[in-house]
């Protein structure tokens, strides 16, 4: 997990809380208000530090964990951030009975988020790369980077040489001593207030400020020049190593450095009263239930992986194995799909789900919003975005690509036992398809979404997205920071963080960078998860079409389906209509069928009976994540354009084994 800036960032994803008496604010630039009692003043004041003490122990196990990759020894870096986290929920229960209910459900959505793996953005994993940012030469990686933690939930690199490894601990250990320092200016500032003295935390900001410069001044000769593949961001880096400029940046900048994202956030654990301060960007917030029998906990979290192995199997009619369905695979399309599968899940995470009541270890889940979760991007509810933009890929013909960007359209809503790991939930789609064919002709692969990755200096794809030098042909050099790449006329080029690291040269996509052309329209998807085992067998329609998953009401003799806008197709058109007999469908379009038979072609009408087994967690009342699979069967209705109902056989059925892990929090 990650160092000091991490914490800074993090402590960004809260939002205006209020508490009960009108008190003073703090004024200048720190939001919040001075408590209202003692009692109020010693909790604050805890947990601030409780929080301090937990991104400095969280920076020192990142710091042993990079110290025994770079010597090729082992560190138990989930151990030593388990009992980071033991130590500082041990903190807060001491203080409990003296808080305000916001502030400790302010403190339970923090912990989360910082302690969350490295794909959500703002979690002490994901910011580790802000030290250990410029990567040693690793032949046998592709691209040549070398990942402290390439398996588990870490971002960051292994330095390239000794000097590279005490900068990077040394701006780790500098970071998280800011931080914990600023955090102190705040505590002292809170009491001063409390007394009626100053709320002026300025000069002690400032020292603290002079501090670490004074170490970072000591800390550059080590950090630049520097071996390895100059990873860092530049700029604000000048020559990609971690020198004083990136330093400097990290905790001196006025809207991402240390001190003005703790600042920003002071109100949030200092919070002010109703009367003064309302929150008009969230909306209601669902009500969540403490569940005792599940190890206390409101929440229930899901992380998508990389899948390994075989989830699921596609069956001929005759029950012998036409496919079988890898696990972290996407499968689409009827019997003559031309896309080629599986499609690559991305790897992301976490998808957050309320835990609305309980009886036993039984649990009814609900969705979480934006509010509770801090981000749109890991909330259950409708308008939530569910995963970064998907890529599909067409290698055979790619101008029929698709970028796919799926959007929640009912809340979450399912079951689960926290016993046993079982999970049952639906979480209705609507996926937006962008047909904008390879948005990178001259770089290898293709890129259909846009992606977030560094860019092209020379050869012939100047100028265009690379992870690695290979991907720069005709002599042209990778590097640079992570910008946004979506073609020639892209409104979103900036700085991005990748969200996901699976999927080839179609990735990594990036929350951070949405399509913004190409637009053909959305279609629904009735999409619902389980960690049990789902199945659908086709169904024949004599005369008409066998080996039927998906029926959509279909005329006969133009081939349209009912839906379709072009006036040359029958009338009265109702919509789109799923069936499963004819009896089902209206008169101008009489005949239940798919595009064509079958399914996850080519050469797939025989198929008959699709099945994904999932997998569940096990006890998750054991603290830390649990191995767990998810697992989906569902139907694709047509998206009436032609050119991607035709290569990826539309209207047909859909699968999808989500492998990665399962965690109760709060």
């Amino acid at each position: 997990m990650k160092l000091g800036l991490a914490g800074v960032v993090a402590l960004s994803f809260f939002f205006v809380v209020a508490p009960t008496r009108a008190q003073a604010p703090f004024g200048g630039e720190d939001p919040g208000c001075v408590p209202d009692t003692r009692d109020h003043l010693t909790c604050s004041n805890t947990v601030v530090n409780g929080f301090a003490q937990l991104i400095t122990s969280v920076a020192q196990c990142h710091r042993n964990q990079a110290d025994a990759a770079f010597f090729g020894t082992t560190f138990d870096e989930a151990t030593c951030t388990n009992n980071a986290r033991a130590a500082f929920e041990a903190t807060v229960a001491g203080v409990a009975a003296k808080c305000p209910p916001a502030v400790l459900s302010h403190a339970a959505a923090e912990e989360t988020l910082l302690l969350a793996p490295k794909q959500v953005s703002g979690s002490l994993d994901n910011q580790n790369a802000a030290a250990y940012c410029n990567s040693r030469f690793n032949s046998n990686n592709n691209p040549p980077i070398d990942p402290i933690d390439p398996s588990g939930d870490d971002a960051g690199f292994i330095p390239p040489d000794a000097k590279g490894l005490k900068c990077a601990d040394g701006i780790s250990a500098n970071l998280a001593k800011l931080l914990s320092a600023v955090l102190k200016c705040h505590t002292n500032m809170a009491s001063s207030g409390f007394r009626g003295g100053s709320t002026d935390d300025e000069s002690c900001e400032n020292a603290a400020l002079s501090v670490y410069d004074a170490t970072a001044q000591k800390l550059a000769p080590s950090c630049s020049p520097c071996a390895g593949l100059h990873t860092c961001p530049h700029p604000p880096s000048s020559n990609g190593c971690p020198d004083l400029n990136w330093q400097l940046f990290l905790a001196h900048n006025a809207t991402q450095g240390a001190v003005a994202q703790v600042d920003g956030t002071n109100g949030l654990l200092y919070p002010c009263p109703t009367t003064t301060t309302t929150s008009t960007t969230c909306p209601p917030q669902v009500t969540t239930t403490t569940c005792p029998t599940c190890a206390g906990a409101s929440l229930l979290n899901f992380t998508t992986g990389i899948g390994t192995g075989s989830c699921g199997t596609a069956l001929n009619t005759a029950g012998g194995t036409f496919k079988n369905l890898a696990c972290g695979g996407l499968y689409t399309g009827g019997g003559g799909n031309s896309v080629p599968l599986p499609e690559t899940n991305p790897d992301y995470g976490p998808l957050v789900l309320a835990i609305s009541s309980c009886s036993g270890t039984s649990m009814t889940l609900s969705n979480t919003t934006a509010c509770q979760t801090g981000s749109n991007e890991t909330c259950s509810s409708a308008g939530c975005l569910y995963g970064p933009p998907l890529p599909i890929p067409n290698a055979a013909a790619p101008a029929t690509s698709v970028c796919v960007v799926n959007t929640i359209t009912q809340n979450a809503a399912g079951t689960g036992d926290c016993s046993t790991g079982d999970v049952n939930f639906s979480l209705p789609l609507s996926s937006e398809l962008f047909l904008v064919g390879d948005l990178y002709p001259n770089a290898p692969g293709i890129q259909v979404c846009p992606v977030c990755n560094h860019t092209c200096t020379g050869g012939s794809n100047d100028t265009g997205p690379c992870n690695s030098n290979a991907d720069c042909p005709s002599g042209g050099t990778c590097g640079g920071s992570n910008v946004c790449h979506g073609g020639p006329s892209y409104t979103h080029n900036g700085p991005c963080m990748p969200n996901d690291t699976n999927l080839g040269s179609s990735g990594p996509t990036s929350f951070d960078c949405p399509p913004d052309f190409g637009s053909i329209g959305t279609i629904p998807i009735a999409y619902a998860l389980t960690t049990g085992t789902t199945s659908k067998t086709a169904v024949n329609n004599p005369s008409i079409q066998n080996n039927v998953f998906c029926g959509f009401c279909r005329d006969p003799f133009s081939g349209c389906f009912d839906g379709d806008p072009n006036p040359a197709c029958p009338s009265p058109n109702t919509g789109v209509t799923a069936c499963t007999t004819n009896a089902g469908c209206p008169a101008a379009y009489q005949f239940c069928e798919q595009r064509n038979a079958g399914a996850f072609g080519p050469g797939g009408g025989a198929a008959h009976t699709i099945t994904e087994t999932g997998t569940p967690g096990g006890d998750l009342r054991v603290a830390g994540a649990h191995a767990s699979t998810l697992v989906s069967v569902f139907c694709i209705p047509p998206t009436f354009n032609g050119t991607v109902d035709s290569s990826g056989d539309l209207p047909g059925p859909g699968a999808t084994a989500l492998q990665g892990s399962a965690q109760l929090g709060n």
